[in-house]
């Protein structure tokens, strides 16, 4: 966005700083707090909270300890955790690369590229994939899988994007003879929207066969040493089994499985023990679609260099644009499911392409106008990762700095308190800047709809 990326360069020079004691002892308090509050009721043992209000101006703020043992220390920068779905845009930004060089068109037909698809899935777009439109169930959805993973989950069987593509169209032949079941996800390409997982499988399947080499590969070489994201892995393997991995030697050297924060599963007893230790899954159940590990500043980085249009991730107006264009998620929001939307004040949420986006405030509410807000969560069986990115706008002249990025990670995925964590992003963001941020999101599902985040839900 071009406005974001004017304020990164004024930014730099007119920022008030986050070094304020009275500042960041209110924001340590909050962290205490958050957990104090919520240790019993979500399970967690530690909060990690990340505040940007500039390049160069990020302050981090932890409670508790990273683990159950409570001689444990507490986290701090060094640390890492799993960011879930987050994970989407590294892939979205990889398909959009190959756009850039000519390699693909996101308008491309998905059986371009990939042999022996469904007949339902051969006219599929890549953007469609992205945006969610495509039609294509979850995989996890699949109970063969759930059971498989369920029964055996520390560590867990190690799947192949393919394998969950297949359980997803296992789910879909058996469930939906008819091709059109849209509360399960089936419906015909770019006629609706629903959250789906295997999409992001198959892009990075995609990014593959185009590239000639592995997620892992491309991942690390095209993004995470260009932008010099020296804490952030991606890994589809268990942290007690890095010796899969080509890059083993590298990992041992960074002490990938000692600095992971302990993530608990706190969801349905039936399937885990409640309070689980999750740390030592096999991620690659998470794939393409959700299985980085990284940490607040990390993060915090991307999402600038995203905005900022940082030249580092070699894109062009065209695929900035196609990337922050969203779709309509729900018809309940005055616009027709999987159709493009315009955000604003009646229409005020949508899904872009590994992006959400809302406008504030909602229609028919008092609530101080925010203008375009971003935002993602990701959640794995142990970890919840939320961003939130708000900007200066002629709608909100009462933020005092150009944009206010908020990171927040908590170490639990407990059942029905994935709103939560938006709540704590928020009540930061307001301790910042004096608004009531927190009016939106408190209480207020409706806003950042964390059911389009959440990672296996059997």
């Amino acid at each position: 966005m071009r406005l974001f990326k004017q304020a990164m360069l004024v930014s730099a020079l007119t920022l008030p700083l986050l070094a304020n004691a009275s500042q960041n002892e209110a924001l340590q308090n909050l962290t205490d707090q958050y957990l104090s509050s919520h240790a019993i009721s979500e399970g967690i043992t530690a909060v990690s909270l990340g505040v940007s209000t500039g390049p160069g101006n990020f302050q981090s703020y932890y409670a508790g300890r990273i683990s159950t043992d409570p001689e444990a220390p507490t986290p701090n920068d060094n640390n890492l955790m799993q960011i879930g779905s987050i994970t989407k845009s590294f892939t979205s930004i990889l398909i959009l690369q190959l756009e850039a060089q000519g390699k693909l068109n996101i308008n491309d037909s998905i059986s371009q590229y990939l042999a022996n698809l469904p007949a339902p899935w051969q006219n599929v777009t890549i953007k469609e994939l992205l945006n969610m439109t495509s039609g294509i169930p979850d995989y996890d959805n699949n109970q063969t899988m759930v059971k498989e993973f369920v029964n055996n989950y520390n560590p867990g069987p190690h799947f192949t994007p393919e394998q969950e593509v297949n359980f997803a169209w296992q789910y879909q032949a058996q469930s939906c003879p008819s091709n059109n079941c849209p509360d399960d996800g089936i419906f015909s390409p770019g006629t609706n929207w629903y959250y789906s997982n295997t999409n992001y499988a198959l892009a990075g399947m995609i990014v593959s066969k185009v590239t000639g080499q592995p997620m892992e590969y491309e991942v690390h070489n095209q993004l995470l040493a260009p932008n010099n994201l020296v804490n952030t892995f991606y890994l589809p393997y268990s942290y007690a089994d890095l010796s899969q991995s080509p890059w083993y030697p590298e990992y041992q050297l960074f002490n990938i499985p000692n600095r992971v924060i302990h993530g608990y599963d706190m969801g349905d007893p039936s399937l885990f023990p409640v309070g689980a230790d999750m740390t030592n899954l096999d991620m690659s159940y998470a794939g393409a679609e959700g299985d980085i590990t990284s940490n607040l500043h990390d993060v915090t980085q991307w999402i600038q260099d995203i905005f900022g249009q940082n030249s580092t991730l070699r894109l062009t107006a065209q695929q900035y644009q196609e990337l922050e264009t969203p779709v309509c998620e729900n018809s309940s929001n005055n616009c027709i499911p999987g159709q493009p939307v315009k955000i604003g004040s009646n229409i005020t949420d949508g899904y872009a392409l590994g992006l959400g986006v809302a406008y504030l405030p909602i229609a028919g509410t008092d609530l101080p106008a925010l203008g375009t807000i971003w935002d993602y969560e990701g959640e794995t069986f142990g970890h919840r990762f939320f961003w939130i990115l708000i900007q200066q706008s002629p709608q909100n002249p009462k933020l005092r700095v150009p944009y206010l990025l908020i990171t927040a990670e908590l170490n639990s995925a407990p059942a029905g308190q994935q709103d939560n964590i938006q709540c704590l992003a928020l009540q930061a963001a307001e301790t910042v800047e004096g608004l009531p941020l927190s009016s939106f999101g408190c209480g207020n599902s409706a806003i950042f709809k964390s059911t389009r985040f959440n990672f296996i839900k059997p």
